[in-house]
């Protein structure tokens, strides 16, 4: 039995938010970046970005996404091609990725709630 895959139409500039968001997460943490760099280079280094670091993953995510459509993102795909070992890998340092991202965003707001 195949599932039909559910359409959802987004708007160009949510797909740019949504970019930004996941690049350099938001706007938390670069008021450093514009003292040390200069505003110009830091402006430049966000627009750059997402376009030479998200947008190729984005492209690769969507394309395996509609070729091999099954949960589990780049876990599923990567035990399908590589076997339950590097799938394996694939999922814990992604999931231990995402424990360590979590405590910089909050040491970050332990930064802002302590200069208030």
């Amino acid at each position: 039995m195949t599932e039909q895959l559910r359409t959802v139409n987004i708007r160009l500039f949510a797909v740019v938010a949504m970019i930004f968001i996941f690049v350099s997460s938001g706007a938390f943490g670069i008021e450093d970046m514009v003292g040390w760099s200069g505003p110009s280079l830091t402006i430049l280094m966000l627009l750059a970005l997402p376009v030479f670091w998200a947008m190729p993953m984005a492209m690769v995510c969507s394309e395996l996404g509609s070729a091999l459509p099954e949960e589990g993102g780049y876990y599923a795909w990567t035990r399908r091609a590589m076997g339950e070992f590097w799938g394996f890998q694939c999922g814990w340092w992604s999931w231990t990725c995402q424990w360590v991202d979590s405590a910089v965003y909050i040491a970050l707001v332990q930064g802002y709630v302590a200069t208030w």
